[in-house]
């Protein structure tokens, strides 16, 4: 059987649900909170258009919410285009255009 991302995350549930799966600061989640998380996520990125195999920019920080929306993407089998906040606007643009990007979040 082939392991994909939404596997894996369903496996950590299943296996280390009680854990700490992330902790960010002052915020922390266990591996059942954390991948509840993630499929909800999942969810808004479908009701806004995104499917499997779509592409979706990431412009954000470093934080359990970008590591959600990436992992939401995987969850659904969409493609999540990570871009560095730092870039200037016609670098991220280019970025966003060369992939193909259906949303940006």
């Amino acid at each position: 059987m082939m392991q994909t991302m939404a596997t894996l995350l369903a496996r950590a549930r299943r296996f280390y649900g009680g854990r700490t799966a992330v902790i960010d600061g002052d915020w922390s989640n266990t591996w059942s909170e954390y991948v509840d998380r993630i499929a909800r996520a999942a969810g808004v990125l479908v009701s806004l258009g995104i499917n499997c195999g779509d592409r979706f920019g990431v412009i954000s920080h470093n934080s359990f919410r970008q590591s959600e929306l990436i992992n939401a993407g995987y969850w659904l089998g969409a493609v999540p285009v990570p871009v560095n906040y730092r870039l200037a606007p016609p670098e991220m643009r280019f970025i966003l255009d060369d992939a193909a990007c259906r949303l940006l979040v």
